[in-house]
């Protein structure tokens, strides 16, 4: 018996070094920190802690499980793991669904603006863009409009380094359609269905961003009357799991508001 738990002590121990290890790698390639990094460096944590005192932690819990007020809580605690792993659950189901939904021919594209350094793109916005090249590339007649205005620190709008990326890589210039305002995605679409009813554009976009945000998109681009499909740049999966666990807080974010 005694052997297995000391095995089970290890075992914890190093599910939760890899847990810390993981998500709290994007932080040592110049990622800034974000509440999915912080998350999982937190639960990898407490595995840690609780691998390392499985033995105090389970007699003190077995202790509060024999008291009314300690069965309360602790039923409590349960039902909100699981409430959470549910929930969890299901919005990894409708980001994954999102990613995956094609568009139709010619529709009009979206790139989503992501941080510029000076008047080079990053390397996610670089991402985005290539993926948006290839489907227009493919659909001549489809316009795209380059979406993301101009931060403290950036030299040129997103926009404006965007517009550049596709003209140098063979896209014309009179297919492009420059917003520059925006600093969000609400304002990305606001912004956009504005420019595209003078252009007397379809409501329809393929949203051209990062495979793990294409739902949040979507439900955005609903409240603006915009049908959205997905045209997804993939993560680099050093930064997937961080990431993956921001988006569940901002989809749980953008159904509460």
């Amino acid at each position: 018996m005694k052997i297995r738990v000391r095995l089970l002590n290890i075992l914890l121990y190093i599910i939760g070094v890899l847990f810390i290890f993981i998500f709290s790698f994007p932080l040592g390639l110049n990622c800034s920190m974000n509440i999915g990094i912080a998350t999982g460096t937190l639960l990898g944590i407490i595995i840690v802690v609780y691998g390392l005192f499985l033995d105090y932690i389970n007699a003190f819990v077995k202790k509060l499980w024999k008291k009314k007020i300690g069965k309360a809580f602790l039923s409590f605690c349960i039902v909100g793991v699981c409430s959470g792993i549910v929930l969890v659950g299901v919005e990894s189901y409708l980001i994954i669904s999102a990613a995956n939904k094609k568009p139709d021919t010619n529709t009009t594209v979206i790139i989503l603006g992501c941080r510029v350094y000076g008047t080079r793109p990053s390397a996610i916005l670089q991402t985005r863009m290539d993926v948006a090249i290839d489907y227009l590339e493919e659909n001549e007649g489809a316009y795209v409009i380059v979406s993301g205005g101009k931060g403290d620190d950036e030299d040129i709008s997103e926009a404006a380094c965007m517009e550049n990326y596709l003209i140098e890589h063979g896209i014309s210039k009179e297919r492009i359609i420059v917003e520059d305002k925006s600093k969000s995605t609400q304002e990305n679409f606001e912004y956009s269905k504005k420019l595209m009813e003078k252009k007397g554009l379809e409501m329809k976009l393929a949203v051209a961003t990062s495979d793990f945000h294409q739902y949040r998109a979507s439900i955005i681009g609903k409240e603006y009357g915009i049908e959205t499909s997905a045209i997804s740049a993939q993560t680099a999966k050093p930064f997937m799991p961080a990431y993956f666990l921001r988006e569940i807080y901002g989809v749980l974010y953008q159904w509460i508001i």
